[in-house]
């Protein structure tokens, strides 16, 4: 509220002050000029206020669509109602604040969050109000397309920016940018830059745009925090989305469910309704595409688990979104993303055993004056940065990542990445074949398919996670199969005593043997010329 009785008093004076002009005609040419600032800023006022009252639904597009062609190709609109922003209050009113304010300068503010976070759905549902367009003389919204090209967003822009004030667009395209500069010179212009994925995009795009009147506004969404950091102008004007909390998620997904009776989940339900939904992870976008589909199918338990149980092949949207942001990493990255199908769900990893696997792996490329490991951790901050990567725990200083994970809408993805790269064989899994070649191979449960694996010989790296009937000689069994093992990683595994069989992996480099009972390795170890991390630090025995 302060805002509005701060701005109310402003224009007030203002409006004093304008009245007292009038008895100075020497002072009349400024008149006009200022009777429009007054205007503006009560215009701003109401428009805050109509949010605060919970005002209309705005028609806009599905986040994270991109355009293969051309900016302007945006997706099939989709009708947002209010609950589909629910929870966003607070970073609303303070986005809207920071809009209607009738700075001198030109004002840029960043949006950043993950893909279906609902950075589109926020900003489309301020953007698209004819209120908030009103307190512009010309407005546009771009999406930045991938690979990007330049003199297409330009045309872009001036076509919007002269369609939303009904000018004809100028058909002398020699110096586009040019046309556009002179246009907007002394215009108060809104222009949203929408799914940013690089820092010199945004930055070519400012550069060719004037600072127009006083209030302009520049809107910036994006996925990688660096990015937004860099557009906006300060971090005050950075806003991150971390998805709903798990009130306004679960009344989100009420709504979208059981739109046939008011939102009432029947008791028999409850129970797969809150499972399916923690698989969401909060985002709205993943909440709306589920629940819309629950709504059609049988309110049955049976059909309700079928859903859950192949959650990440029916949410096509979400894995639409993630695939955008996959391809846009290098070859090393992805390898490194990929690295956490190989982790159950839910599954936090440590900083360090993260980084000292990638290292093994093979996946991180030493630079000049710096250390694998840093480089390593440099591709693990890039991936939290992107939004990509969630950190679960910061170290005390609050700077570094002690442990991170993936959303599990997140894992699905990346699981259907794996397989259809070959890129891990993921045990028990019915569709692994007997035959195909195996390169990583991690272990979830008690695996009655193990058997049914003809050859390990090409396993480069093995995981065992949760066995409960698993025994020492299953475990040494199967380790007598690894002839070309560089990681192996048996944390948790059912272990009193060192097996003997590891010596034997000559190309070891990464061994784990954390939460197991050994307590002793046998100096024979050294034999393992290529071993570079043992965990934990273990005592030798002759």
């Amino acid at each position: 509220m302060r805002l509005v009785d701060f701005t109310g008093t402003d224009a007030l004076n203002d409006a004093r002050q304008t009245l007292h002009d009038a008895a100075h005609l020497p002072r009349l040419h400024g008149m006009p000029s200022k009777m429009n600032d007054i205007k503006t800023k009560i215009d701003a006022i109401k428009f805050l206020d109509s949010f605060r009252e919970g005002s209309g639904r705005v028609s806009f597009c599905e986040e994270g669509s991109s355009s293969a062609s051309s900016v302007e190709n945006q997706v099939n609109p989709q009708i947002l109602e209010d609950d589909e922003i629910l929870g966003f209050k607070e970073p609303k009113e303070k986005l809207i604040r920071q809009l209607t304010d009738s700075t001198a300068r030109r004002l840029t503010i960043s949006v950043v969050g993950a893909g279906g976070s609902g950075k589109t759905i926020l900003v489309g549902n301020v953007y698209e109000s004819k209120k908030f367009q009103g307190l512009f003389d010309s407005h546009a919204w771009v999406r930045v397309s991938r690979p990007f090209n330049f003199n297409e967003i330009v045309s872009s822009m001036l076509k919007q920016f002269c369609e939303s004030t009904r000018e004809p667009t100028p058909h002398q395209r020699a110096d586009t940018v040019s046309e556009l500069r002179n246009y907007l010179q002394r215009k108060r212009y809104v222009l949203v830059l929408d799914d940013i994925w690089r820092k010199d995009d945004c930055e070519c795009i400012k550069n060719v745009l004037p600072n127009g009147s006083s209030g302009s506004k520049i809107i910036v969404t994006t996925r990688n925090a660096d990015v937004a950091s860099f557009c906006a102008d300060s971090p005050d004007f950075v806003h991150s989305l971390n998805g709903l909390e798990w009130p306004e998620a679960w009344g989100l997904f009420l709504k979208k469910a059981f739109q046939t009776s008011n939102g009432k989940c029947p008791p028999e339900l409850v129970d797969w309704a809150e499972k399916i939904l923690k698989k969401c992870e909060g985002l709205p976008l993943a909440i709306v595409a589920v629940g819309s589909l629950l709504s059609k199918k049988q309110q049955l338990p049976n059909e309700w688990k079928k859903l859950h149980d192949s959650l990440g092949s029916e949410i096509q949207i979400h894995s639409k979104v993630l695939l955008s942001s996959y391809k846009d990493l290098s070859s090393s990255l992805k390898s490194c993303f990929l690295y956490f199908s190989i982790f159950p769900e839910d599954k936090s990893i440590k900083r360090g055993r993260l980084i000292r696997l990638w290292v093994a792996e093979g996946f991180v490329t030493k630079k000049r004056g710096r250390t694998v490991e840093e480089v390593a951790e440099e591709y693990l901050n890039e991936l939290i940065g992107r939004n990509l990567v969630d950190a679960s725990k910061w170290d005390f200083d609050g700077r570094r990542a002690s442990s991170c994970r993936v959303q599990n809408l997140v894992l699905e993805f990346l699981v259907s990445k794996s397989e259809d790269e070959n890129f891990v064989s993921i045990l028990p899994d019915p569709n692994t074949s007997s035959g195909e070649e195996v390169r990583r191979l991690s272990i979830h449960n008690d695996c009655p398919t193990l058997s049914r694996i003809k050859s390990f010989s090409s396993v480069r790296s093995a995981f065992l996670f949760r066995w409960t009937n698993l025994s020492s000689s299953d475990i040494k069994n199967l380790l007598h199969k690894f002839r070309f093992l560089k990681v192996l990683d048996l944390e948790d595994a059912p272990l009193d005593k060192f097996p003997e069989q590891i010596v034997n992996l000559i190309l070891l480099r990464y061994l784990s043997l954390r939460h197991t009972n050994i307590r002793v390795v046998p100096a024979s170890i050294e034999k393992l010329m290529y071993l570079e991390t043992l965990e934990p630090e273990a005592n030798l025995c002759d």
